[in-house]
């Protein structure tokens, strides 16, 4: 019983492990390998180009670099442990007679694992830009070191952060229908499920705490209009991630509902991503807008836009898709990124249409099965 938790957690790495080497799922792996080493050589060749613009620019904001990298990996410690402290509280695991120490070891286990990805990107990046700008030894060093600090102390304070205990609204009423009301069903709610998503995210006080970061980064001196104006996109840039997100989670939880049913798929796809994929383009234009006003060349924005609008666009595919499907996201849409990002590596402005290619290919693919 002593180790029954770490026990389980290696049989089920070795199941998925073994997964992987399924006969019908070896030619994916090798191709999603191939188009990750494809992409890593394309940020490698893009670092070369880019690193002393990025060193310049990092230079004078060491202690804003380490207080964010703080922030990351106190949220991502927070929240691996409230996830994991709730997944082993009502799983099967919980009826073993093990120590509340031996639990909260293998949650703190399952917390690191899962952030290790994020946590490890930022040294990394750090690495590649020092190997490639010869002479930046001592930028890269420090860095290396807050870096690695910020991460302790916020991961620390994030573990031991007490969690509050969320109130949830009362369900809401039904409404009533109209005397002349059609009988036929309709998939307004499922087309607005995105929105209440995202606003039930986004609250006031998860918003306030987002906005600290952007707070942070201001330099001092700067006057109220343009830091109005930075904490404005920041809060733009959050609202399309968080609403992306909440499109991906709704169209699994959907598909999960509705698949039974006689709905076919097109109609589904079009109920569930119609509104959310209007909100993207409507937002983007005026994060567009506003990075010209704050004085970015309008060339660049365009190009931030179109590189956003083709991950929108290649995510609600994939999603859609391959949760009706009942299949994992995650691997197809690596694919998907890195073919977007080589493509674009040899010809510019073919992210987009190669977004909008894919997400039609897994549409049909769906609609087909």
């Amino acid at each position: 019983m002593r180790s029954a938790l770490l026990a389980a957690l290696r049989l089920e790495a070795t199941n998925q492990l073994r997964a992987w080497y399924l006969p019908g799922r070896r030619i994916r792996v090798w191709l999603a390998l191939a188009m990750i080493a494809a992409a890593v050589a394309t940020v490698i060749a893009l670092a070369r180009q880019f690193a002393p613009v990025l060193l310049r620019v990092v230079a004078p904001h060491l202690l804003a670099v380490n207080v964010l990298v703080a922030l990351q990996a106190s949220v991502l410690a927070h929240w691996g442990r409230r996830k994991w402290t709730a997944i082993y509280s009502g799983n099967w695991l919980s009826t073993l007679p093990v120590s509340r120490r031996q639990t909260a070891r293998v949650i703190a286990l399952r917390a690191f694992l899962a952030s290790a990805p994020l946590l490890a990107l930022p040294p990394a990046v750090v690495l590649l830009v020092g190997l490639c700008a010869p002479g930046s030894s001592a930028i890269t060093s420090a860095l290396l070191t807050g870096i690695g600090i910020a991460t302790a102390v916020g991961a620390l304070l994030g573990w031991y952060l007490p969690a509050r205990e969320v109130r949830h609204s009362p369900p809401a009423l039904p409404y009533a229908a109209a005397p002349g009301a059609s009988a036929v069903p309709r998939l307004v709610a499922l087309s607005r499920w995105t929105e209440t998503q995202t606003r039930m995210w986004l609250q006031p006080r998860s918003l306030a705490r987002l906005l600290l970061p952007a707070m942070l980064l201001l330099p001092m001196g700067t006057s109220a209009n343009l830091a109005i104006a930075l904490l404005s996109l920041w809060v733009l840039t959050v609202y399309l991630l968080v609403l992306l997100r909440a499109m991906v989670q709704v169209a699994r939880e959907g598909a999960a509902w509705l698949r039974p049913t006689s709905l076919t798929f097109y109609r589904f796809a079009w109920s569930v991503a119609r509104r959310p994929l209007f909100k993207q383009l409507q937002w983007t234009l005026l994060a567009t807008a506003l990075l010209v006003a704050l004085g970015c060349r309008p060339l660049v924005a365009a190009r931030v836009a179109e590189w956003w609008l083709a991950l929108v666009s290649v995510t609600s595919g994939v999603a859609l898709g391959r949760a009706y499907q009942s299949k994992p996201v995650r691997l197809r849409l690596l694919v998907s990124v890195c073919a977007m990002g080589v493509l674009e590596r040899f010809r510019q402005h073919l992210a987009l249409p190669c977004a909008l290619v894919i997400s039609a290919w897994h549409i049909r693919e769906a609609a087909r099965t």
